[in-house]
């Protein structure tokens, strides 16, 4: 039976959770094998476990994400111990799902993207599910209600920036749930050639965003700011986009977070 990978995506307050959780239920009943991945569950796992905090730690735990779903495909172990630690906490095992659905919001492209190429790259079905589009005043009024609410200009920036696909949209909002899972269109990918796939340049661009703007936030952080330890830490971004630019089996995501771990490293270390 192939494995599957679906990717909730839609704005904070449009109801991924609650639809979640309607499928969890029902996946429990029926004994399908299906593991459910919140972001913002993991996030806070993350923050817990590093002591790390704000957009560091939100950065962070975005990569941990795409390790925990490589790991969770593959098996394969790179010393995450908080990986590991998050799976038995779920009772999780590895490459035991029938299907993985991941929520975030995945309000650009570029989010998703990663977990397409991990579907293409293991042969998985794959697609993405968004709940109907709602108006702004929609998503701002039951985010006014909720228990654990978030800034309203947060809502209003993802919804301005939110980028819809441009191939068919699936929703899940009819009962039964589960049963959908079986009828829904998958991307299926052509079996993986010993060839490696060359990074889409798109890729390389997103990393030297994200680093950039990781490295903008330690900054930020710093109470002295020591030329010689910032420096530092730009050579070693540079030094890393340069491998992912020259080496087609890296990856982009396991960079980032490489990065993260050496700048905390060179900096405790006092490497300056």
């Amino acid at each position: 039976m192939k494995q599957k990978l679906f990717l909730f995506c839609g704005i904070p307050a449009s109801g991924k959770t609650t639809l979640l959780n309607k499928i969890k239920e029902d996946a429990n009943l029926k004994k399908r094998s299906i593991y459910f991945i919140n972001f913002d569950d993991l996030e806070k796992a993350y923050k817990e476990f590093s002591n790390e905090k704000n957009l560091v730690a939100w950065h962070a735990a975005q990569n941990q994400l795409k390790l925990l779903v490589h790991y969770l495909i593959t098996g394969e172990k790179e010393n995450h111990t908080f990986i590991e630690k998050f799976c038995r906490i779920n009772e999780w095992k590895v490459k035991s799902f029938e299907i993985l659905c991941i929520e975030d919001n995945f309000y650009y492209e570029s989010m998703r993207r990663p977990f397409k190429r991990m579907a293409r790259q293991h042969q998985l079905g794959y697609q993405e599910i968004y709940l109907t589009p709602q108006p702004l005043t929609t998503y701002l009024e039951r985010n006014s209600k909720r228990e654990h609410s978030i800034p309203q200009q947060v809502i209003k920036n993802i919804h301005s920036k939110f980028e819809y696909p441009t191939t068919p949209i699936y929703f899940l909002e009819n009962q039964p749930f589960v049963d959908q899972f079986d009828h829904l269109p998958l991307q299926l990918f052509p079996k993986h050639t010993s060839i490696p796939e060359k990074h889409h340049p798109n890729e390389v661009h997103d990393f030297d965003l994200a680093s950039r703007k990781q490295l903008k936030t330690l900054i930020q952080q710093l109470d002295n700011k020591d030329k010689t330890l910032i420096a530092l830490w730009n050579q070693e971004r540079r030094s890393l986009l340069h491998l992912l630019k020259t080496k087609e089996d890296t990856s982009s995501t396991a960079l980032l977070d490489h990065f993260i771990r050496s700048c905390y490293q060179i900096q405790k270390q006092g490497l300056y």
